[in-house]
């Protein structure tokens, strides 16, 4: 998957531009929605193509 289409999915879901003002503040914001799309990725994944996520279990 090329790259500008993650960024243009970023985009349409979660909007164009970034509302913080400060520039540690933008980045931050910025990798959150990258998070959130991954998520949803995750989400869409195990609902459409049935896939089971195995996640790590807490070290004791």
């Amino acid at each position: 998957m090329d790259s500008t289409y993650v960024f243009q999915m970023i985009k349409s879901k979660f909007g164009e531009r970034l509302r913080s003002k400060n520039a540690t503040a933008q980045i931050n914001e910025a990798l959150t929605k990258v998070l959130c799309h991954n998520l949803c990725v995750v989400i869409q994944s195990m609902y459409e193509l049935d896939v089971v996520p195995e996640f790590w279990s807490e070290a004791a």
